[in-house]
């Protein structure tokens, strides 16, 4: 079992070193000009922050009610599309796993039980 074992490591290793080296054949070495054009991480990271959050305050509708603040942050995700939350899911099953409501969940319809 022992010769087996080790047999079919040395066949593995051996069916995989070829693609290995043709790997390393076909990938290029980074030259200084490509380099010079790639930004520092200092540069990268400042591109990739958002502006700051901007905030807006609304007037009250009338005395007493008080103003209302709104707070946006840019870079956060847009909220989805209506046409996203009205999607119908069947129930789960032994060959579905996904895209699916479990039985328990209850359904998307007021009234309706899951």
């Amino acid at each position: 079992m022992r010769t087996l074992t080790l047999a079919s490591a040395a066949a593995l290793a051996l069916a995989t070193a070829p693609t290995a080296l043709q790997a390393q054949e076909h990938h290029a070495p980074r030259t200084d000009a490509a380099r010079s054009e790639m930004p520092t991480t200092a540069e990268a990271n400042r591109e990739a922050m958002p502006g700051p959050p901007t905030t807006e305050i609304i007037p009250a509708r009338g005395p007493g009610q008080p103003e209302t603040v709104v707070t946006t942050y840019p870079g956060n995700l847009t909220p989805p599309p209506l046409s996203a939350l009205d999607k119908d899911y069947p129930l789960c099953s032994r060959t579905r796993h996904d895209n699916c409501r479990n039985r328990g969940e209850g359904s998307h319809e007021v009234g309706k039980g899951g």
